[in-house]
């Protein structure tokens, strides 16, 4: 799920990105609320990018039963359109934003798929 998060990203391929959370998923990353909001969120904004691109790394996970926890890195990049607001704010034309930063997820097992059950993001730093 984590893997299928970035490309499902970076591929603006909103279809693929919901199949990562379960229906009543939780988040609170750059939008707090349900799961299934924060993709058209995200979607409305990677829509807006000329370029977007997310990194996985140290990825650490414990399983208990039909319930796992998570943390991994990530690092994205996002080349900004020129005269595009987005939740980066106002950039000049060809403005990069990089962003690092952590995914705590608490991932849930139901008939027999794991999905994202609850997902905390937490930026750790900005360069733009």
């Amino acid at each position: 799920m984590l893997a299928q998060y970035a490309q499902a990203a970076d591929r603006r391929d909103e279809a693929r990105l919901r199949d990562c959370f379960h229906a009543d998923s939780t988040h609170d990353h750059d939008f707090v609320g349900s799961s299934a909001e924060f993709c058209g969120f995200a979607m409305r904004i990677l829509q807006s990018l000329v370029v977007t691109h997310h990194q996985i790394g140290t990825i650490s996970i414990t399983v208990e039963g039909e319930t796992a926890r998570s943390e991994c890195y990530f690092t994205a990049y996002h080349r900004l359109a020129p005269g595009v607001e987005t939740v980066f704010g106002m950039m000049p034309e060809g403005g990069d934003v990089i962003i690092g930063g952590r995914y705590v997820d608490r991932f849930e097992k139901r008939d027999g798929k794991w999905r994202i059950a609850h997902r905390q993001g937490v930026h750790d730093w900005l360069r733009n």
